[in-house]
């Protein structure tokens, strides 16, 4: 809170018109006085930087002699500290530079805490602090803690106290002035939002009348913008004072909220302005840093020198997902550059010595084409598909030229009126895309140019729909392995299957038992809370039936029996494709988990005790170690725990361990446990090259569809019916004469479930470190390690899909079926008369190889299953 004033002098009217410093710098000069000068003008600078000129470093105070600037003009009355004096201190904090005494540093409203990671290479001991809904990738692991909540405030006060640097990032988007830009026509036809302005300069706490929604937003970001005040009032009170910025726009509206006047004048801060497009960023755009330090941080300002190209401002869809995104959104993340800039500054202020940080993770991107290729084929077509198959409203870009006496005026965008450019006539709804001229060489006048797009007329719409090859006609494109079992089966008809698949079946049945004694063999020198997961898996006989049929990544069976990896790089798996390069994101190295690590657990163990039990919390302990559940999770070996701090250490065998918070969430009448390794950075230190395919609904329709595609096809043409495969042969084949039969066309299908899919694996033990949680109860926190996958790591997504993968290729090959599988739902979709010995071949399979089936999944194939063009029904 801040000391000895109260927040309600700052609060003030809303209504209130404030007296106006924006754009101002404000010092205190020696007699006390508030003193005022602007900042360069970005119209007046010269290109280049704006530099401070200070004195030297000997001068301990921040007020005194005149400072000029490079081009002579008065500038700040300002002067360095000496850096020594921050270790002078008269409350506790770092006295020296060491590995066990680093100056400690704290990123509030951190996003991907890119600073945080620029200092702690710097040298410092550093923090950020960001709240659990952060759309950022985070780079490094922070605080998760909501400034909105007054109790969470405190936490984040406890962590300044021990601060020597404190950067305030608070989030800008309800005092944007930007707000206020009216989109263009061709925008708005678009169909993209057009913000609304939530303050003015005469409203800076909000303007009066908003919707409940965003009287909301204001309100919180209101309560940001008061901590950030109170933190800055702390700094400057300290002795000495301890270094802050705090940035945001320059035409900010926060700048005019009266509690940050008053401090900016009272402490005669220095609001500092810098074009941050010199600093990294793709666009021109001006930053003000305010700060108590401008002798530190001088550095920081510079001015657009013009030589680079600066990316548009304004609205932009993104081709994937389809969402509007607004490019000031896109200037919320700190460059890299400006980061090791403010960092440096800071580190040579307190002559810190630079040290290698571990890899941090990049940005990642989540592209969705291949899914939406296979929904077209099945007759869902989105707009969002950069290769979709349909007929753009207008023609290709064309360019026009034509000579003119001097340049002309030609409006830019969506054509709303008839309007004659050049040789060309526009209609409404043409486009005008680009402008220009060139003087004649021979002074004659000029050359005009300009880029059109002019509307197809229905005529030429027909043609070009004519002309193309739409997706749902014909088969689909689905695995040939599931092909090959369609063929086969319309081929040669449903008894010839049924037997050929049963001696299939028995064979590699008895194959299982001979292996069983290498099975007991292999296991020997597993750990016992991992072979208790793993009991029954055949993994040898499933690792030597996979590598006979040639399958890629046999050796998945290897680490069915072993366990797998929670964090960490992983390699290519074959069966999966890699994401094209710009997909592809380096996670963080795991060592920031060892780093961090007693951070972490103060994070988890601060949110539950803020936890208040409830039915859910109840819930998820009795699922995980209730006394009167026979089926918890440590009854079954799942889990074991509770444990505290030091029976854990034991457990993993070092302190070095980061806890994940669980938590459940009601799904119908049942309570799921989840396991959040997001906020304890976990998944944030997984790298995983391959592209997980999953077959969900749209690959089920594909079956289905090729199913029916096939058996049309010979109906229509006396029996014979052509295959497409994945390398683009066709085929041709003839059809069994009993599927001429409508009855037996008919699709029937069923679904069999694993029972605790996730459970039925294991984690490495050397990787037990990285698989404990937390659980609240009773505002404490009950640590357990967890033996089986737990559910919310995201590197246990691509580990049990490719056990997935692997079955669901074992039940093709050897049992003949066909089955999609979406994680652990293998559906199983064939016609009448040969569903139920499908489906009883593929459920044996899996059992076979020692996988638990859920109860409600051990049924006969009853379902009609009926493709429509919106739903699919069982």
């Amino acid at each position: 809170m801040l000391p000895d004033e109260s927040f309600s002098s700052f609060q003030g009217d809303r209504d209130k018109k404030p007296e106006l410093i924006h754009q101002q710098q404000l010092l205190v000069t020696p007699e006390g006085e508030a003193t005022s000068f602007s900042p360069p003008d970005p119209v007046r600078q010269p290109p280049g930087q704006a530099t401070l000129a200070v004195d030297p470093p000997s001068q301990p105070d921040l007020v005194g002699e005149k400072v000029t600037r490079s081009d002579g003009r008065d500038a700040a009355t300002v002067k360095p500290a000496a850096p020594s004096e921050a270790f002078q201190r008269q409350r506790p904090g770092p006295t020296e530079v060491t590995a066990t005494a680093r100056p400690r540093t704290l990123e509030i409203c951190a996003g991907s805490g890119g600073l945080s990671l620029a200092l702690w290479k710097q040298g410092f001991d550093a923090t950020g602090v960001d709240w659990q809904g952060n759309r950022h990738a985070t780079k490094i692991p922070l605080l998760m803690r909501d400034l909105t909540d007054p109790a969470q405030q405190k936490e984040v006060e406890q962590k300044r106290d021990e601060s020597d640097f404190v950067h305030l990032a608070p989030p800008c988007g309800t005092a944007s002035e930007a707000r206020g830009i009216k989109l263009t026509e061709e925008d708005k036809a678009m169909g993209c939002p057009e913000p609304k302005p939530l303050r003015s300069k005469a409203c800076p706490w909000g303007l009066p009348k908003l919707s409940t929604y965003h009287q909301m937003k204001v309100d919180k970001a209101n309560m940001i913008y008061l901590f950030c005040v109170s933190t800055i009032i702390w700094c400057c009170t300290q002795s000495p004072p301890v270094p802050f910025t705090l940035e945001n726009p320059s035409r900010s509206l926060l700048w005019l909220l009266p509690p940050m006047q008053e401090v900016i004048v009272k402490f005669g801060l220095v609001l500092l302005h810098t074009h941050m497009c010199m600093h990294g960023s793709k666009r021109k755009k001006e930053s003000g840093i305010l700060t108590n330090r401008p002798d530190i941080f001088a550095r920081l300002v510079l001015r657009c020198d013009g030589q680079h190209e600066h990316a548009k401002w304004g609205p932009m869809q993104d081709p994937v997902t389809g969402k509007w995104i607004f490019a000031t959104g896109e200037e919320c993340e700190y460059p890299d550059a400006f980061c090791d800039r403010i960092a440096t500054c800071i580190a040579d202020h307190y002559r810190t010595a630079p040290r290698r940080a571990p890899v941090h993770r990049t940005k990642r991107t989540k592209p969705q084409q291949n899914r939406l290729r296979i929904r077209a084929q099945v007759g869902h077509q989105s707009k969002r598909l950069t290769t979709m198959c349909f007929v753009p409203d207008r023609k290709p870009p064309r360019r026009v030229t034509w000579q003119a006496d001097q340049p002309q005026n030609v409006p830019h965008g969506k054509v709303t009126a008839p309007l004659t450019v050049g040789p060309a006539r526009l209609d409404k709804g043409d486009m005008v895309r680009e402008t220009g001229f060139e003087q004649n060489g021979d002074g004659t006048g000029v050359t005009m140019h300009a880029v059109i797009e002019e509307i197809r007329n229905p005529t030429e719409f027909i043609h070009e729909s004519l002309e193309l090859e739409m997706p749902w006609r014909g088969q689909p494109c689905i695995p040939d392995r599931t092909l090959k079992v369609i063929v086969e089966t319309l081929q040669k008809g449903s008894q010839a299957m049924k037997d050929k698949w049963s001696k299939s079946f028995i064979r590699e049945a008895f194959r299982i038992k001979q292996l069983r004694k290498e099975e007991e063999k292999a296991r020997e020198h597993l750990h016992p809370s991992v072979r208790k997961v793993t009991d029954g898996k055949e993994t040898v006989a499933m690792k030597e039936l996979l590598e006979n049929l040639g399958y890629p990544d046999a050796g998945i069976a290897d680490e069915i029996r072993e366990g797998f990896p929670i964090v960490g790089k992983f390699e290519h798996c074959p069966v999966y494709d890699m994401k094209p390069s710009e997909e592809q994101n380096e996670g963080a190295d795991p060592e920031w988990l060892d780093l961090k690590a007693e951070e972490v657990r103060e994070d988890l163990e601060a949110l539950h005790k803020r936890t208040k039990d409830d039915e859910i919390t109840e819930e998820v302990w009795r699922i995980t170690c209730g006394p009167d559940n026979p089926k918890s999770e440590t009854a079954l070996g799942w889990a074991e725990g509770p444990m505290t701090r030091d029976e854990v250490s034991k457990r993993v065998g070092g302190h070095l361990w980061s806890p994940a918070h669980g938590f459940g969430v009601k799904q119908d009448e049942k309570t799921r446990q989840i396991d959040d390794f997001s906020r304890s950075f976990t998944n944030a230190c997984t790298s995983t090259p391959d592209k997980v395919s999953l077959d969900g609904v749209d690959e089920i329709l594909a079956v289905a569809k090729t199913w029916i595609e096939l058996m049309d096809q010979a109906t229509k043409n006396a029996g014979t019916f052509w295959a497409r495969w994945q390398n683009g042969e066709v085929t041709e084949h003839r059809m069994h004469p009993e599927f001429k039969d409508k009855k037996n066309q008919r699709l029937k299908g069923t679904c069999v479930d694993l029972e605790s899919a996730y459970r039925q694996l294991a984690v490495r033990e050397d990787q037990k470190k990285y698989s404990v949680i937390g659980l609240p109860r009773g505002g404490k926190t009950l640590y357990y390690v967890c033996n089986a996958l737990p559910f919310g790591a995201s590197a246990d997504v691509l580990s049990f899909n490719r056990a997935a993968r692997a079955l669901n290729f074992c039940i093709h090959t050897v049992a003949g079926s066909v089955v999609t599988n979406f994680f652990d739902d293998f559906v199983c979709i064939a016609p009448a008369g040969v569903a139920d010995s499908m489906y009883a071949r593929a459920r044996m399979m899996l059992t076979e190889l020692g996988w638990k089936l859920k109860k409600k999944s051990i049924i006969s194939p009853d379902y009609e299953f009926m493709l429509g063009s919106e739903d699919i029904i069982l």
